[in-house]
């Protein structure tokens, strides 16, 4: 039985790394978890030395920044600890923050079109394939009809999904551009509707982005499950 410790900082490679050791737990491995789900790493007393010291793997997966992350991987490799990196996306081994890990990196998963690649500047680490987590239970059990039944389309109407960040400054201007242009004349005749995608990240409530419901035509999902529908003045839910 190994003990392993596994960290990520933002939301995705979290909930990789979150599924990844409940894997390992039932093939009867001890894991460690510091997991920032798209706030960062926020230290807590005798974290940053439970996944450094006495055990047997450091899993990290590489963040934007990979500040934390390379401070983790140094102190684990001055105690001789084996460190693997979790990279699958796609160009996520040439993120220039990630320099600090490649020469102490023992073990990388990676995108399978890209492993000659990642190998160049992985120079110590094997590196093996490896998929999203995600993708896994990504796509929704609704068929096309169940959905649009959901989300109450009328036949012939369209559907726009703009997608978050997790920064206001970022979706607010995004969200209002992408409404605007739907009032188009030219947009209008495909009868649109807009769902906007909340980043699971976003520190901001749901209801701060109530003021972009005033567009009454065409409607405004949020869309973060469970998803709302936003017609003006006021909120009415139509389920997950």
């Amino acid at each position: 039985m190994a003990k392993i410790a596994l960290v990520a900082a933002d939301f995705g490679e979290s909930k990789c790394l979150a599924s990844i050791s409940r894997e390992l737990r039932q093939r009867r491995h001890e894991t460690i978890e510091w997991f920032g789900y798209g706030n960062g790493l926020v230290p807590h007393p005798g974290l940053v030395e439970s996944v450094t010291t006495n055990i047997d793997w450091l899993l990290l997966a590489l963040s934007e920044n990979n500040q934390e992350e390379a401070v983790l991987a140094q102190k684990a490799a001055a105690e001789k600890i084996p460190i693997a990196v979790y990279a699958p996306g796609k160009n996520t081994y040439r993120l220039r923050s990630a320099a600090p890990l490649r020469p102490l990196t023992n073990l990388l998963f990676g995108h399978a079109e890209e492993l000659d690649a990642t190998a160049i500047l992985f120079v110590n680490a094997k590196v093996v394939p490896a998929g999203n987590i995600l993708h896994e239970d990504f796509y929704s059990p609704y068929s096309r009809e169940t959905a649009r039944a959901k989300l109450k389309m009328s036949d012939g109407q369209n559907l726009i999904f703009v997608p978050g960040d997790k920064r206001r400054g970022i979706n607010w201007p995004l969200f209002h551009s992408v409404i605007e242009a739907a009032h188009r004349p030219e947009v209008q005749t495909h009868k649109p509707m807009v769902a906007i995608g909340l980043h699971p990240g976003d520190p901001d409530p749901k209801e701060s982005y109530g003021e972009l419901a005033r567009f009454r035509w065409p409607p405004v999902i949020s869309w973060s499950p469970p998803f709302q529908l936003w017609p003006w003045p006021r909120f009415t839910s139509v389920g997950q």
